[in-house]
């Protein structure tokens, strides 16, 4: 595995995003489950809250560095130097064209019904190499869920894509990771919606300069309470 530093106890893979996707190659080809996880600071805050999320983040195969304030925090506290940020919509895009290459088997969950059928026609356009294994949206019943893995069991996946926002997708991930059987599985937060083009991602200038939270407060301000995490996981 790649070097780990541990912020506020919860490991995060120094690596960029190369080196995350050869290790998701890795990990399919192996063709045992494998867990990946952006890292970001409210998941490290929700980690102090909830001990299952602990648990799942000091568990995980690959723990990537998606967000400026774990970037911050290992500077200023840990002095080590991250050797980038890796994105869950970035890895998730740079997998799908991996995917198309290799042929891969995928399935897609989560998100609304409306988002979910138009990435799945989306990635059947530009990614014909995929193999779409299935999708279901992210809205179905507690009681459904067991027929739900089931499925995904039988579709033989080689990924797994959950975007049922944090820490649900994570918990169903883990909790099912040993029923599903996926080589690769990771959350992806609304990923989904920014491959149909319902979110729009920050300018890369911005990107590079670490600023697209405060981009993404400007288009949504509803985001306030998520900014206002950082200053607390700083301090």
């Amino acid at each position: 595995m790649a070097d780990r530093i541990y912020v506020a106890g919860i490991p995060v893979d120094n690596m960029d995003i190369d080196e995350a996707a050869a290790f998701v190659a890795s990990f399919v080809a192996s063709g045992t489950p494998h867990v990946g996880i952006a890292i970001n600071p409210e998941k490290v805050i929700k980690a102090k809250q909830d001990k299952e999320v602990e648990k799942l983040l000091q568990c995980s195969d690959l723990n990537f560095c998606d967000g400026i304030g774990v970037i911050w925090a290992t500077r200023l506290f840990y002095h080590e130097r991250m050797k980038a940020r890796v994105t869950g919509v970035d890895l998730f895009l740079r997998v799908l064209e991996i995917a198309n290459e290799q042929g891969w088997r995928l399935y897609l969950l989560g998100s609304r019904p409306d988002v979910i059928c138009g990435v799945v026609a989306i990635v059947r356009e530009r990614y014909p190499g995929i193999v779409l294994a299935g999708f279901h949206d992210g809205y179905f019943a507690d009681e459904d869920e067991s027929t739900l893995v089931a499925e995904i069991s039988l579709a033989r996946p080689e990924i797994l894509f959950v975007g049922m926002g944090s820490p649900k997708q994570e918990k169903f991930i883990t909790s099912h990771k040993k029923e599903m059987n996926v080589p690769f599985a990771m959350g992806v937060g609304g990923s989904y919606n920014v491959l149909s083009g319902e979110f729009k991602r920050a300018p890369a200038r911005i990107q590079r300069l670490g600023l697209e939270w405060l981009y993404r407060f400007v288009l949504d301000p509803k985001r306030l309470p998520r900014i206002l995490l950082l200053p607390r996981f700083l301090g």
